[in-house]
């Protein structure tokens, strides 16, 4: 017997044509999903016909074990009643199970990835680039290594260019560029050599009938008649750069004007604009050669993986004469059951995918999206809620571009089988009535712009009767910011101690009960991170368990910022954004640092003993980043969640793009500007209250939600941040720049460009998304809901009119909180038995038991290394080009035509790749991390892993190979250079020969890139005897022993065997 309710039953029943699915929160949407995937592969179909797509790894991963334990229940259930059924309607789960197994489950960017993986050439020849996406190309998933590769293309491409005008307003906010450039891949403005791949763009119902508009160009004639309904009286008065005769005067004795007239030749003025016609050009131009770069580096985004399979696809469904591709090829990537989740959070480029992976069954397109609009709350990273708000419309905007991609374009002019769940079985009836309520919040003169129509409400489980009993929706105002804070400490306290509250929960038993609400039914949600941080510090002061939920904003913290001190200060010791952080954090004061403590640029001055000390060791380390910050860390006896956090992103950049110093330090401060978020991977105790921000409270449900901070002033809710780019682009005015370059000859001066400032009068209401944004924060909630504010905005007043609610309280500060601490006392127990103290493994950085110099019994006999510019004749910056492009080759990708006028070492590369056994680049791995350990007889008590990293290892069925690639000029460390590739080879032999239980012969290969060597182009050499690197990790032992003021070692955990 089915346990779905009316609306899961029809979608599940409606498995042919288009489905439009409105899931709103608590309704049910994973189970029905499920159920109708289910339905779909007892058809006669196979696995590989159905696609299931979403937006995130951990999504799809559930769909697929809800999938199989779905499945896996059916069978079960069938087994028990089996001899009650009839024949026919047995179904084979067994069957079905290898179906969903075979089905595509994925995120639309490894989707996409998937497409370019297979067809690689397409997009390049579509586009007119001058290189081929390499097999082995990946996605760059960080924004700041993002931007820092935009930057240093930006300032290239500037220097060959002559952009006039444009030229000072690029480089000046490389940011606002590249956020732009985003912005049109993910509406489909892609460009080719010399045209736009997509431009004419979409299709507006007007009173005359169809209009079209131009995506950079806007629509003139639409935009005029907006802007002439707008009140422009607060621009005439505030925008400086407007001409004299538009300003509005504020003399009351001014002649009397015609302000019907002076609006409309303002408007009309705005929109004669001469820069945006320059500015698309100029755009084109940019954005096409940083794509070109981008295929040619290897080096992909999100957005530009989506645009690149959109091609791709397009090209495969529409041949030409001279295509490559046959009928089969064109047929790929084609499903006959499409369900896309999320698919609010979906943009033009998504929609276009969607459909051209259509493919005909049974004369239909069988198409399935399900999301909620209410909770579409991306916009910032160019989401388009009207994809599924008007699904049809939309729909039809794409098929003017992909009609001659898809077969029968008909059969989708007609969409919109609109089926809604529409009952809620996670919340009361108030907490629904209040999610559904601050969607038509209006915000003083910002009105919600919501039609009744669009909101489709739902209502409560009837089956929730205790809920309904045991519910309330508060607000509580304080008298001042300070008291925010406290408010929410004795909120979570009356909920966990006051005894007015239960919660429908399981007891310890798995038994669902009324129950005394606990820490861990408790989430706060805030608006930013900065106020999570509040919260969780005043929670760690008070005593109540607490954790932060979801991505931090990691490089915003204090070890963080440490780190960063400390990193310029390596860099440069007379900075001082260095020194100054490093003697405030050990306690010197503001005024001895400012009159005691001026350090000489040349040679450090006056700056204390021990932080010169510390540099020293520190600057020994600048060649080996990983090694450098944990360093640092541990100099500042930094060890939690959040340095394990930054370390473990440092290296997966380093690792894929040999980052230096002054790279790590422009990516922190990127970040810190950015307020980028970072996974935090921390395990909770089971009782603590949760912690995060709103956007990361999506799709997670809690009996109580509290929600603090919702304020007009200071920390706002709604937070009416702008567009903080410098450029305009929307339906009507098109792509617009807001500065223009005004200058005399001699100087030039980047200015407001007030045509812009006029023609974005016309934008969407930006308080829409922070609508929905609450809209999700109440949703949350089962049961309670608790709104904490000082000077409260309209999203904490609103709520009087709404049945229910409780009327706002006023925040006593003079009452008592509970204590968290009492109830933690508890009786005294026998005092545990410690266990011996077991040794910890110390991890040795290979290069720090090399000796590059002159090597004398002195305290520096085995630590000393000279710059890099004294091994290579180019200096550190040039042999981490070269090793990038090196890498790049040995891992079967290309490198620009320029590389190799700028680095000739590549053409000694490619010998190198040539002459090995097997030219196959699958028997080569690039940049591998490796461990070895030692154990010594001097210095038995102690476990010591020696690590680094392998440039090249070949390995093949008989052969391993290790391969460095040095850039020296001269061959004085050679021997140095053998120690090192030992190591390796030690390494790597016991690695495969414990992996496979084969001996291979082992061989090392030093790769001298530059011809004036004269060991020129190679050293081949058999692993130097154990005994002699063993002798080295004494030296380097003996010496840290005897000097207390280096840094100490880092740490590994013993079982690094």
């Amino acid at each position: 017997m089915s346990d779905l309710n009316d609306s899961q039953q029809r979608i599940v029943d409606t498995t042919e044509g288009i489905v439009v699915v409105d899931a709103g929160p608590g309704t049910g949407k994973t189970a029905t999903v499920t159920e109708r995937c289910i339905r779909i592969l007892q058809k006669n179909i196979e696995g590989k016909d159905v696609i299931m797509m979403t937006f995130t790894n951990n999504a799809a991963e559930e769909m697929r074990q809800r999938i199989a334990k779905k499945i896996a229940e059916k069978k079960a259930e069938q087994e028990r009643i089996i001899d009650t059924l009839d024949k026919k309607d047995i179904v084979d789960y067994d069957l079905i199970l290898r179906k969903s197994r075979e089905m595509m489950v994925c995120t639309f960017d490894s989707f996409c990835m998937t497409v370019l993986s297979q067809y690689p050439a397409p997009a390049s020849k579509e586009l007119g680039l001058s290189s081929v996406l390499s097999h082995h190309a990946s996605v760059s998933t960080n924004d700041a290594l993002n931007h820092l590769y935009f930057c240093k293309f930006l300032n290239e491409y500037l220097a060959e260019n002559d952009l006039g005008e444009f030229a000072p307003i690029f480089s000046s906010d490389p940011k606002s560029l590249q956020a732009i450039i985003e912005r049109l891949l993910s509406i489909c403005v892609i460009p080719t050599k010399n045209i736009w791949f997509w431009r004419d763009g979409i299709l507006v119902d007007d009173d005359g009938g169809k209009t079209e508009i131009d995506h950079l160009s806007g629509c003139r004639e639409l935009l005029r008649d907006e802007l002439l309904k707008k009140d422009l009286s607060y621009l005439r008065k505030n925008v400086d750069t407007l001409p004299p005769e538009y300003r509005k005067s504020d003399d009351k004795d001014a002649p009397a004007e015609d302000e019907t007239y002076v609006k409309s030749s303002l408007v009309e003025n705005a929109l004669t604009d001469s820069q945006q016609k320059k500015l698309i050009d100029a755009i084109h131009d940019l954005m096409f050669a940083y794509i070109d770069r981008c295929v040619k580096d290897n080096h992909l985004t999100f957005s530009l993986i989506k645009c690149l399979a959109l091609v791709t696809l397009y090209k495969l469904r529409t041949p030409d004469s001279d295509s490559i591709y046959d009928e089969i090829q064109s047929e790929s990537f084609k499903f006959k059951y499409v369900t896309v989740d999320e698919f609010q959070d979906t943009n033009p480029a998504d929609m276009s995918i969607t459909l051209m992976i259509l493919d005909l069954y049974k004369d239909s397109y069988n198409l399935c999206v399900v999301g909620d609009w209410k909770q579409g709350i991306y916009e910032f990273r160019n989401t388009d809620i009207r994809n599924l708000m008007f699904f049809d419309h939309n729909v039809q905007q794409i098929l003017y571009h992909l009609k001659k991609a898809i077969k029968h374009p008909s059969l989708l002019e007609t969409c919109g089988n609109k089926l809604p769940l529409d009952i809620n079985y996670r919340s009361s009836s108030l907490i629904i009535r209040c999610s559904f309520h601050s969607l038509i919040i209006d915000c003083g003169e910002n009105k919600h712009t919501y039609e009744e129509a669009d909101i489709h409400k739902i209502v409560a489980s009837d089956a929730n009767t205790v809920l309904e009993e045991n519910t309330s929706f508060e607000r509580i105002q304080c008298n001042n910011k300070d008291e925010q804070i406290r408010a929410v400490l004795s909120s979570v306290m009356g909920y966990v101690r006051g005894g007015k509250y239960q919660v429908w929960g399981a007891d310890k038993d798995g038994n669902m009960v009324l129950r005394k609400p606990e820490y861990s039914d408790i989430a706060v949600l805030c608006r930013t991170n900065p106020e999570c941080r509040a919260v969780k510090t005043a929670c760690d002061e008070f005593g109540i368990p607490s954790y932060i939920n979801g991505d931090q904003e990691v490089m915003n913290t204090p070890e963080a910022k440490m780190l960063l001190a400390w990193l310029r200060f390596v860099e440069n010791q007379a900075d001082p954004v260095g020194y100054i952080p490093i003697m405030a954090a050990m306690g010197i004061s503001a005024y001895d640092i400012r009159t005691k403590y001026r350090p000489s640029k040349k040679t450090g001055g006056a700056l204390p003993d021990q932080i010169v000390r510390i540099r020293k060791d520190l600057v020994k380390k600048k060649s080996r980043i990983i090694n450098l910050v944990s360093s640092i860390f541990a100099v500042c006896g930094y060890d939690n969640d959040i340095t394990q956090t930054i370390l473990s992103e440092i290296a997966s950049m380093h690792r894929n793009n040999l980052l230096t110093i002054s790279d790590i330090i422009k990516i922190i401060e990127y970040d810190i500007d950015e307020e980028s978020d970072y996974n935090v991977d921390s395990i909770p105790e089971d009782n603590v209250i949760t912690i995060q921000t709103l956007h990361k409270s999506k799709g997670l449900e809690y009996p109580i939600v509290i929600i603090p901070y919702v304020n007009k002033k200071g920390s706002k809710f709604p937070l009416n941040q702008g567009d903080r780019i410098n450029y305009v682009l929307n339906d009507l005015a098109g792509l617009r720049c807001k500065k223009i370059v005004e200058g005399d000859g001699n100087n030039f001066w980047n200015l407001e460009n007030w045509r812009t400032y006029v023609a974005n009068k016309y934008k969407p209401d930006s308080y829409n998304e922070e609508r929905r944004l609450l809209f999700v924060g109440i949703s949350r909630a089962k049961q309670y809901v608790t709104m904490i504010a000082h000077e409260p905005s309209d999203f904490f007043t609103d709520f009087d009119s709404v049945e229910g609610t409780e009327p706002i309280l006023t925040f006593d500060p003079k009452a008592k909180i509970p204590n968290p601490k009492d109830e933690n006392r508890k009786k005294t127990v026998e005092k545990p038995v410690i266990p011996p103290y077991k040794p910890r493994r110390i991890g040795i950085s290979v290069h720090d038991i090399l000796c590059f110099g002159e090597c004398e019994p002195s305290e520096d006999s085995c630590n000393v290394r000279f710059s890099e510019d004294d091994r290579s004749s180019k200096g550190m910056e040039r042999g981490i080009e070269v090793h990038l492009r090196a890498q790049r080759l040995s891992e079967g990708g290309s490198v620009a035509a320029d590389d190799y006028l700028d680095y000739p070492e590549l053409k000694n590369v490619e010998a190198v790749l040539a002459n090995l056994p097997d030219t196959d680049p699958g028997l080569r791995k690039s940049e591998i991390p490796c461990f070895l350990p030692i154990a010594t007889e001097k210095h038995s008590n102690r476990k010591v892993t020696l690590r680094g990293i392998i440039d090249m290892l070949y390995v093949d069925r008989d052969v391993i190979e290790i391969h460095d690639w040095k850039t020296d000029v001269s061959d004085r460390f050679r021997e140095e250079y053998m120690v090192q590739l030992s190591i390796y080879a030690y390494a790597a032999k016991g690695f495969f020969e414990m992996q496979s239980g084969k001996e291979r012969k082992i061989t090392c290969v030093i790769d001298w890139l530059n011809p004036k060597n004269p060991a020129f182009p190679r050293t081949e050499f058999e692993p130097v005897p154990m005994e002699r690197i063993i002798s080295r990790v004494d030296d380097y032992l003996d010496f840290k022993d005897l000097d207390s003021s280096t840094v100490e070692e880092e740490y590994l955990d013993d079982d690094s065997d």
